[in-house]
């Protein structure tokens, strides 16, 4: 009788443990602190495997322990062959690589069927990271047969980026300072401005370089009431034409969104510039992030 409350003491423990392991992997993984989903994941498959070899007499528990830490972390990460051989680097055992191997692959299987994406991409989508999956996002383009033109930002959005810059290439610096502060509004850090004349690209200024020019070359010049942007400077002229990229990659409107995702995926653009079929001009600007905010969107 005493061995029995023992035994059932010792599996509320165990229920008790996976319960608040789980439970506390949560808040750890959301805390953002090292360790903070593989460590609990493995504690808590650790648990609920042992739990489960509290009935299979004929195995040692510890053997359940440990397939069954890989299968939980397997599930939460999705990593496959890289965790078995951490499992296998753990215990130094060949004879536990094919259990490893099965209870990995059933957890992968399963958290598929129930969730395509991983807790790492899961997380960086709700974090708004632009992180851009360059196969997934082919296969999903690719079904929906969309134009470029559909990332063309607004007509409100463009006219606050855009820059008409007039043909001696100088500009008040008011403007830019303006366009600034609406950039930072919107909280685009890898946004910027395009400089256009009678229409056409002449160029395009991120955000970061406006800033650093506009509050730390600023103390040198004293006066930004002028501010070249394109030609050469002449002496004493306010200068921000070094940090301009005059050469910006442009693609079509017309042309297939395959041809925008497979630019930002290969190349690692953080904007693409889009003008109109014949005459060049200026339609809008894509950036990394606009990109992948419509790709869940379709995706949703």
């Amino acid at each position: 009788m005493e061995a029995r409350n023992q035994r059932s003491g010792y599996i509320g423990w165990l229920v008790y443990g996976t319960v608040a392991k789980l439970f506390l992997t949560i808040i750890t993984f959301g805390c953002k602190v090292p360790s903070g989903i593989i460590i609990p994941a493995l504690d808590a498959g650790a648990f609920f495997g042992r739990l489960v070899g509290q009935w299979i007499t004929t195995i040692s528990p510890g053997i359940f322990a440990m397939v069954g830490a890989a299968a939980f972390l397997a599930g939460v990460s999705r990593m496959t062959i890289s965790l078995c051989v951490i499992m296998f680097e753990l215990t130094g055992e060949l004879e536990y690589i094919v259990p490893h191997m099965i209870a990995i692959l059933v957890a992968k299987w399963v958290s598929d069927a129930l969730e395509k994406e991983g807790v790492y991409d899961l997380a960086q989508t709700v974090l708004g990271h632009p992180f851009l999956d360059l196969d997934n996002s082919m296969s999903l383009v690719q079904k929906e047969a969309a134009l470029v033109e559909a990332l063309i930002p607004p007509r409100q959005t463009m006219h606050e980026i855009t820059v008409d810059v007039p043909k001696d290439g100088l500009i008040a610096g008011t403007i830019l300072e303006e366009k600034l502060e609406r950039l930072k509004s919107r909280g685009l850090m890898d946004a910027g401005l395009v400089l256009v004349q009678n229409g056409m690209l002449q160029g395009y200024l991120a955000e970061g370089e406006l800033d650093f020019g506009l509050n730390e070359l600023a103390r040198t010049w004293g006066s930004t009431s002028r501010i070249r942007l394109l030609g050469n400077a002449d002496d004493g002229e306010f200068d921000l034409s070094m940090f301009v990229d005059r050469t910006p990659l442009t693609i079509c409107a017309q042309a297939p969104m395959e041809y925008a995702v497979e630019m930002f995926g290969k190349l690692g653009l953080r904007y693409l510039c889009v003008v109109e079929e014949g005459s060049g001009k200026l339609l809008g600007v894509i950036i990394k992030k606009r990109l992948v905010a419509w790709l869940e969107g379709i995706k949703n």
